[in-house]
């Protein structure tokens, strides 16, 4: 057998030999298709869903920028109401750049100090207060306003039923007046309250210009809003670009490539400043408005994504590359181990049959079968707690209790059956052993001793086998058999001794119900314990 092993391994060494470098190419070919694969293909659909991004980014923000247009127009003729417009456009602002953001207070506060508000709230759909900030002039308790007066309930309820509905008002308080403002959450169950006292209001801060409006406005992707009447710039979200002419921005939209596939056909692909960017166009009334997205902003996220799962790539092909060579290295390893451990074992058979032929004249004492088998099963009842398994003994039928034989090796064999039921055994299950005596002739005894367990059991195939040479981990591996690998080692060495004792072993065993073992073994009756019992009882009479 060793033999075969050597020469199994030495051929397989070689052709891993032959063959390493070109699987290794091939490896790498395999890796490099398939990334060069999913890069062009990650690229068609980012592309896809850039231009989708540009779209409803361009909707968005024309949409805003319309509705402020429109109420620029409808309310820049009245103090009061331009008052009134600028603080709802403040609020619309604040509303628009949270999102569906949680509000944090030192958000607010700084949109309070920036815009120059005297405070800001925002009620649930209930009406309760979810958070309050005021101005450092307004902390008085006596400077805040009375909202139970300034605004109905039904005001505020069709507010948060209706996201585009608005409301503003001035209101008078014991301490002056205040202009107010309230605009839904797109996307949440609530309302933000702004408001400013008329008095904090300096000259010349009524003054509302179209410019004014949409200066320092931030729109997503950090893009770019420009406004254009008939011939110039008239308002932009960046001063550097009221430089441009109309008609500037007019031909760079024009020249720009038509983005096919989009839904209005408004969306086009430009160069600016040497960049890429998406740009949307639309009008309204005597206004022109342009909206530009940089290509790169919006891909951006999708790249990072892109670069992580590269990465994850490459670390996976890495470690399968390092994990197939480990594993072969392992491979060659195991069949040089394996035939080693087959010369140990030939090694191992010789030296217990040269022990069987010298040591055939076994050592015969006097013993008690009881006392053995008591401690037996104080032993294998200690194993089996620490596996919650139930030990149980069956009620002893033994007439003859002092025999003559080989007490160390009865021992041995009974202990391998017993812990070979414990360890093959099934969480809460159970091992139940026995012992009778079944025949006597005056001089020797006979004895049926048996070892059942509710474990995993063994198959036919199996049961054929596990008296011959043990079963190592190597010859059953990935087969029915590797449940009971090592079991055989006990169980052939329990043989080995039965049969020096002269006695018999059978088994019963069916897969997944359990194995019953049954000894059958003779000893020799002790005369002289014999001859004291005898004596002892006639005294008795």
């Amino acid at each position: 057998m060793a033999w075969m092993w050597k020469k199994l391994w030495t051929e397989v060494t070689d052709v891993k030999k032959q063959k390493r470098q070109s699987g290794e190419f091939r490896w790498v070919v395999f890796a490099a298709v398939g990334l060069v694969v999913f890069l062009l293909l990650m690229n068609r659909i980012f592309t896809k869903v850039s231009i989708r991004d540009a779209e409803t980014a361009g909707e968005d923000t024309v949409s805003y920028v319309k509705e402020r247009l429109e109420t620029y127009e409808n309310y820049q003729a009245n103090d009061r109401t331009k008052s009134l417009v600028r603080l709802l456009d403040k609020t619309r602002e604040f509303v628009r750049d949270l999102g569906e953001d949680d509000v944090t207070t030192e958000r607010m506060s700084e949109y309070i100090k920036e815009q120059r508000l005297d405070g800001i709230l925002i009620l649930d759909q209930n009406l309760q207060v979810v958070e309050q900030v005021v101005s450092g002039e307004e902390t008085d308790q006596n400077h805040r306003l009375d909202w139970g007066k300034a605004l109905q309930n039904d005001t505020l309820t069709k507010i948060i039923r209706c996201k585009k509905k608005v409301y503003m008002t001035r209101t008078e308080t014991k301490d002056g007046s205040y202009d107010l403002a309230v605009v839904a959450r797109k996307n949440r169950s609530e309302v933000v309250i702004a408001y400013i006292r008329q008095e904090t209001i300096t000259d010349g801060v009524n003054d509302m210009t179209l410019d004014s409006n949409f200066e320092n406005i931030m729109l997503a992707y950090q893009g770019l809003l420009v406004i254009t009447d008939e011939e110039n710039t008239v308002a932009a979200n960046n001063i550097k670009l009221c430089e441009k002419k109309a008609e500037d921005w007019k031909n760079m939209y024009e020249s720009g490539r038509r983005i096919h596939g989009d839904g209005n056909g408004k969306l086009r692909k430009v160069v600016y400043q040497g960049k890429q960017w998406y740009m949307w166009a639309d009008n309204y009334k005597n206004n022109q408005i342009y909206v530009l997205f940089s290509v790169w902003e919006i891909l951006l996220p999708y790249y990072r994504i892109v670069l992580g799962v590269v990465i994850l790539y490459l670390m996976l092909f890495g470690s399968g590359f390092w994990l197939s060579r480990r594993i072969e290295r392992r491979c060659l390893r195991n069949l040089e181990d394996m035939s080693r451990e087959d010369e140990k074992d030939e090694k191992e058979q010789k030296s217990l049959r040269k022990y069987r032929m010298e040591n055939s004249d076994l050592e015969q004492v006097s013993f008690s079968l009881r006392s053995l088998l008591e401690k037996l099963n104080e032993m294998i009842r200690i194993q089996c707690e620490g596996k919650n398994i139930t030990y149980r003994v069956k009620e002893t039928e033994i007439l003859h209790d002092r025999l003559i034989g080989c007490p160390i090796y009865f021992q041995q064999i009974l202990m391998n059956l017993a812990g070979n039921a414990v360890k093959y055994n099934v969480e809460n299950g159970t091992v139940t052993v026995g012992c009778r005596e079944i025949s006597c002739d005056g001089n020797k005894a006979e004895f049926e001793l048996t070892c059942a367990d509710t474990g995993i059991g063994m198959s036919e195939t199996l049961q054929k086998q596990v008296f011959g040479s043990f079963l190592r981990k190597s010859e059953v591996e990935n087969t029915e058999e590797s449940r009971y690998a090592g079991a055989g080692q006990g169980l052939s060495m329990a043989g080995e001794l039965l049969g020096l004792l002269g006695g018999t072993m059978e088994l019963e065993s069916k897969e997944g119900e359990g194995s019953k073992f049954t000894l059958r073994i003779s000893f020799r009756i002790d005369p002289v314990f014999e001859n004291k019992v005898s004596k002892r009882n006639i005294q008795t009479r």
